[in-house]
């Protein structure tokens, strides 16, 4: 977020034309909670700097959302079923890393000034634990990278971001 030839107020860095929005709406921006969604991608990464971004200049805070996503075994090659341990092990793996992630993601809003809570689920389909997060934290907006997963794991699972985007009723900011 560019803001050009603005004065930065020394307190929160926002701009004396943002004070006096904020002031005229009664102290709050528009979205007092907004939802960030994250699958530790490098794009989701810039989703979760943006977000914090909105909720620093709003006044809101940040809720992180990191969903494992849950791999059926029967979507392998036919006739090929992966090794108990390894289902296992994928899972114990990807929690950690989604915990570290996050981790990050609370120092990051901390540094910001930005209140923040987080949370980590498994689902078979990611896009409607975003949902559920959404509305039973009562957030604003969400904020999701445009795309994440790669190769297979991409073709699995789908879309997740179009998924949101044509099933959410709150707004939706797509970072590409």
């Amino acid at each position: 977020m560019l803001i050009s030839n603005a004065q930065r107020s020394e307190t929160d860095g926002r701009t004396g034309r943002q004070e006096q929005n904020l002031k005229k709406a009664g102290g709050h921006g528009m979205f007092k909670h907004i939802l960030i969604y994250t699958d530790g991608s490098k794009l989701s990464r810039k989703a979760l700097v943006t977000g914090i971004k909105v909720a620093k200049m709003s006044g809101g805070r940040v809720t992180f959302l990191y969903v494992v996503p849950r791999l059926d075994p029967m979507i392998f090659a036919e006739g090929y079923v992966p090794e108990p341990d390894w289902m296992d092990n994928y899972e114990s793996t990807t929690r950690d890393s989604a915990k570290a992630y996050l981790a990050r993601a609370e120092v990051l809003a901390g540094k910001s000034g930005v209140t923040c809570a987080t949370r980590m689920t498994s689902a078979d389909r990611p896009y409607k634990e975003i949902i559920a997060t959404a509305r039973a934290r009562n957030c604003d907006a969400i904020v999701m990278p445009s795309r994440g997963r790669k190769g297979m794991t991409a073709v699995l699972l789908g879309s997740e971001t179009m998924e949101v985007l044509t099933r959410c009723t709150r707004p939706v900011i797509v970072v590409r």
